[in-house]
């Protein structure tokens, strides 16, 4: 063998070793991250950044006030010995006490579970989430309005919380949406009238209301005809304008309006990954709920949203005290296409989310949740 051979073979030796030497040293110190690709080993896949965090940090949601800052969950709320097993055919986390997700559910009546309300306003059936709790006319009550195309299951993590920290909760399915039957109504103001007729079967009086885009339109509408406690608007802006691509392609029923609203509804690190639902698919949960509706509902309700004139008359008519929550990279219902309403309504306060776009109980849960808290306390 030539020396020059030799050479270089020894040279490649010497910086294999010393790529094994930097990589032992760096696994000492620290769980290895990556950020594409599959993982080599398992020590190098990206739950290893479990042994970055303490365990307080990982178990639980953090809960200011509390003395060991962590959310402990009610006795109702613990899981029996076998809860926690893995389960077959896991889809997106929506519909999941009624059966299996899928394209196949659509909206209508259904068997009435734990933890939720069936009754007929108008000979139609409705459906409404309440936490796994009867509604106590002791409690304040607290009312979820969900946006275009979804249903009560957006809310999932903040009416279980509020219901189990002492509200009545509502988180509402719409007509033509989730377990409520259709057809879908054609306005805000028509939707807003609903939600009073649905509110006085069930002898609420004074609620507090929680919208999330559209349902934001409609409980402002809501609070300016009748009492309300306390608003939160989620993800909202007024004119909320709707682009004719994006109305185009739902009135025909074509699969890119699913597609536009769900990558609009999402900031743009959102594919990245790094959420705090450990195991979210947020692109496939919003496709989920997309995929089930009837055709015709997501154009009605893009309709609405784009049509809805009476958005500056109502706030002036507001009285109660009004949150807004918004995301700062939300491109659907951009900050500054809110400032209006906001400065009309006295009794605002404002939360700008970082990093969020529209789906923010979705994108930013613990925050959007402590606003939430923050406010309602």
């Amino acid at each position: 063998m030539s020396r020059a051979r030799e050479g270089s073979l020894a040279a490649l030796a010497s910086r294999l070793r010393a790529l094994q030497q930097a990589v032992a040293q760096r696994r000492r110190g620290r769980a290895l991250v990556r950020d594409q690709g599959r993982p080599r080993c398992r020590e190098d896949f990206h739950r290893g950044a479990a042994r970055v965090l303490a365990p307080r940090q990982r178990r639980r949601r953090q809960v200011a006030g509390d003395p060991s800052r962590d959310h402990h969950p009610l006795p109702d709320e613990r899981c029996g010995p076998g809860a926690l097993r893995h389960q077959r055919r896991h889809g997106a986390p929506v519909d999941r006490p009624g059966g299996s997700a899928g394209p196949a559910r659509r909206s209508g009546s259904r068997p009435q579970g734990r933890g939720e309300v069936n009754f007929k306003v108008d000979g139609k059936s409705v459906f409404a989430y309440t936490a796994a709790h009867e509604l106590d006319p002791r409690k304040p009550a607290l009312v979820f309005v969900h946006g275009a195309g979804l249903d009560h299951s957006l809310f999932a993590l903040q009416s279980r919380y509020f219901g189990y920290h002492g509200w009545n909760v509502l988180a509402l399915d719409l007509p033509g949406h989730g377990g409520s039957a259709g057809p879908p109504l054609p306005s805000i103001e028509a939707m807003a009238h609903w939600v009073i007729e649905v509110l006085k079967h069930v002898e609420i009086q004074k609620p507090s209301l929680i919208g999330h885009s559209m349902g934001s339109l409609i409980a402002l509408e809501y609070a300016a005809r009748h009492a309300a406690e306390r608003i939160a608007l989620i993800g909202t802006a007024y004119p909320m304008a709707v682009s004719e691509a994006f109305l185009e392609a739902a009135r025909k029923n074509q699969h890119a309006a699913f597609d536009m609203d769900t990558i609009w509804s999402h900031a743009p690190q959102v594919p990245l990954g790094g959420n705090p639902n450990p195991g979210m698919w947020m692109y496939g949960d919003t496709l989920a709920r997309l995929r089930r509706l009837a055709p015709g509902v997501l154009y009605n309700d893009l309709k609405a949203c784009n049509d809805y004139a009476g958005g500056f008359e109502s706030a002036a008519k507001v009285k109660c005290p009004t949150l807004f929550i918004l995301g700062r990279r939300d491109v659907m219902t951009p900050p500054r296409s809110a400032q209006q309403i906001v400065d009309k309504i006295r009794n605002a306060k404002l939360v700008t989310i970082d990093f969020s776009g529209h789906s923010l109980m979705a994108e930013a849960p613990d925050a959007t949740l402590d606003a939430l808290i923050e406010f309602l306390r």
